[in-house]
């Protein structure tokens, strides 16, 4: 009977918390502005293999930021056209996946 109630509890407080992000300043960055910050970004922070087997995201971290960043790099393939094939194969057919018919 309890974890049904979680449950139940669970994608309400979930809704909560997704609105609440959305009312944040960081979320109503406009896109073309957020592009530029995470272009910019990009440029200096690239991912990179650390050597121990574990890939450093670099600029990716930011698409953890909120739900609203991460599309937002998703809707701008030229993010994605910087590929190292240093980071290995999962992240080399990420790259070449988002960045669609953009030249890498």
């Amino acid at each position: 009977l309890l974890n049904a109630e979680v449950c139940a509890i669970t994608p309400e407080s979930q809704a909560m918390r997704s609105h609440h992000s959305d009312l944040l300043p960081l979320a109503r960055i406009p896109p073309e502005i957020l592009y530029l910050i995470l272009l910019f970004h990009s440029e200096f922070d690239p991912p990179i293999d650390d050597s121990d087997d574990s890939a450093c995201l670099g600029w990716i971290r930011a698409t953890h930021v909120c739900r609203r960043w991460r599309h937002v790099a998703l809707a701008y393939n030229s993010l994605w056209t910087h590929i190292s094939s240093e980071l290995g194969p999962y992240w080399t057919d990420t790259f070449l996946e988002r960045s669609k018919p953009l030249p890498v």
